[in-house]
């Protein structure tokens, strides 16, 4: 009797704790499907704000036109008063295509490996009547050099191109600033401040991933203080044995459609981008170090070989230790413009030990390089790098929403190429939007 009393007792709490479960369940589905509503709203509200960015650029580039108005030249593009200020120089005729001085100035002393074909852009002249200046540098864009040899089969770096900036730093209101956060390595490191750092990010340290990782040096005297104001982009391009065939393809093409948008932005509106591309697979490494020679670019990527397994820990590793020797910031009035990466892979990433042989690691290795990918992430969002995330092919989902969610990233279809190639434009287009409102 005295348990049958006992049990009747509880019976109205543990009814209570059913219903509170209900109700508790309830409530998740509602949030999820607010979540999900919200997630719409913002994709929506982000497609929009591109459309009226685009607009906000041809109204700026309206008034610009309005204010630098005056006697034009033989090459279609004003010379007001305002645009002779900007530049300090007179204004010049000739197009890019005839190549650069030296920096001595001498006329017949030009860079034989000047590569400038533009496709379609005949002139670097604005179309919508902002000039495009050549700029005198007192230093000029060295190749950026390698400590050591690559590891495996990574192509040798073609070296930079020495060709004058064509840009719009004074009209933009743009200028150079050093990252905003600590520095993760000291200026010239050495081969133990990497191992550190490896380590402190749980990356694997094997002589493999130590050749890949410190080729990020820069020999010194090829510094990057003779390069006006520019974004730095680090493109990582998976070259494993899984990406082969169509995936491949597919990956090219994305990343062709994003130096089309570049290269647009730097012909028509002297927004200069640096590009460097690394390889993740048997061959690791830089396979061209940061340039604004784009058909460079492009002639890299068609002389890439595929093989090997997917060590994304050190490609993203090598990706972080390069920006953060060799890039900046840009600022556009108060607007700061971080570097980023744009990472074209499948995220089938195998564990670092090796690099070549084929994606095939146990279940509890691909979890452990799960865990440091994500550890990895938070690294990113620290130092408030860009990131982009464009799965190929039969992509891990799970690990490529798993690193964008640590880093703050952002997926992108490989559909979505041309906003990602017009990202420079559109932060520019924010930064002078913002100097005016402070303005008025």
């Amino acid at each position: 009797m005295r348990m049958a009393s006992e049990h009747d007792n509880n019976a109205p709490l543990d009814k209570r704790i059913l219903q509170c479960l209900v109700l508790m369940i309830k409530e998740q589905s509602t949030q999820k499907e607010v979540l999900n509503k919200l997630t719409a709203d913002m994709g929506q509200f982000r497609e929009n704000m591109y459309a009226e960015f685009e607009k906000m650029q041809d109204s700026i580039d309206f008034i610009n036109r309005k204010l630098t108005s005056g006697k034009r030249c033989v090459c279609g593009g004003d010379t007001g008063v305002v645009s002779q200020q900007n530049v300090g120089t007179k204004h010049k005729t000739k197009s890019r295509r005839q190549g650069r001085q030296s920096p001595d100035n001498s006329d017949d002393d030009t860079d034989p490996n000047i590569n400038i074909d533009r496709g379609k852009h005949k002139k670097r002249t604005d179309k919508r009547g902002i000039d495009s200046f050549s700029k005198k540098h007192n230093g000029q864009d060295s190749p950026v050099q390698l400590k050591s040899d690559p590891p495996g089969n990574v192509l040798k770096p073609v070296a930079t191109s020495k060709r004058n900036v064509n840009g719009n730093a004074t009209l933009y209101n743009m200028s150079k600033a050093p990252l905003p956060s600590k520095a993760l390595l000291k200026p010239q490191p050495q081969e133990t401040d990497f191992i550190e750092l490896m380590k402190s990010l749980k990356v694997e340290v094997n002589p493999a991933t130590i050749a890949a990782v410190s080729s990020a040096v820069q020999k010194k005297g090829t510094g990057r203080d003779s390069r006006p104001p520019a974004l730095h982009t680090v493109v990582i391009v998976d070259i494993s044995e899984s990406m082969k065939g169509k995936p491949f393809d597919t990956a090219k093409s994305f990343v062709n459609t994003v130096i089309d948008g570049i290269d647009t932005s730097a012909g028509e509106f002297g927004l200069e981008e640096y590009i460097a591309v690394i390889t993740c697979g048997q061959a690791t490494g830089i396979a061209q170090p940061f340039t604004n020679d784009y058909v460079q670019v492009r002639n890299t990527l068609d002389r890439l070989v595929l093989g090997g397994r997917t060590p994304l820990m050190t490609s993203l590793t090598l990706a972080l230790c390069y920006l953060e020797l060799q890039s900046e910031c840009v600022k556009v009035g108060t607007h700061i413009i971080m570097p980023r990466v744009i990472i074209v892979s499948d995220f089938d990433a195998t564990i670092d030990t090796q690099f070549k042989g084929r994606d095939a690691d146990n279940s509890e290795d691909r979890i452990k390089v799960q865990r440091e990918l994500f550890k990895l992430g938070l690294t990113y969002k620290s130092r408030e790098y860009g990131v982009f995330c464009v799965p190929i092919g039969e992509s891990n989902r799970p690990v490529t929403e798993g690193f964008i969610s640590k880093c703050g990233g952002e997926i992108v279809p490989h559909k979505g190429a041309q906003n990602v190639g017009n990202y420079y434009r559109y932060q520019v287009t924010i930064g002078r939007a913002l100097l005016i409102m402070t303005r008025v």
